[in-house]
C-alpha cells in the first residue's frame, strides 16, 4: 500500500474517532459562531463590491486600447 494513501487511511481513523471535549457550547455561542460567519462573508461581498469596477476594468483591459490610450496621451503632450 502507498505511504500516501496508509496515511489517508489513518487520517480518516483518527478524525472518525470522538474524544471527549470536556467544555460545553450553549446555543447562544452557536448563534455568535454563526453571526461572525455571516459578518465575515457581508465584508467580503462588500469589499469585491467597493472594488468591483477596478477589477473588471484591469481584467478587460486589451493591448489596442492601452496603445490608443498611450498615443493620445503622446499627441496630446506634443500639440
Amino acid at each position: 500500500m502507498a505511504p500516501t494513501a496508509r496515511a489517508l487511511i489513518v487520517l480518516v481513523f483518527l478524525l472518525a474517532v470522538p474524544l471527549p471535549a470536556y467544555a460545553y457550547l450553549d446555543p447562544q455561542t452557536g448563534s455568535m459562531i454563526v453571526s461572525a460567519i455571516v459578518a465575515f462573508v457581508a465584508t467580503i461581498g462588500m469589499g469585491v463590491q467597493a472594488y468591483w469596477h477596478k477589477l473588471v476594468s484591469l481584467l478587460r483591459r486589451s493591448p489596442k486600447r492601452e496603445a490608443r490610450r498611450g498615443s493620445e496621451e503622446d499627441e496630446s503632450l506634443e500639440g
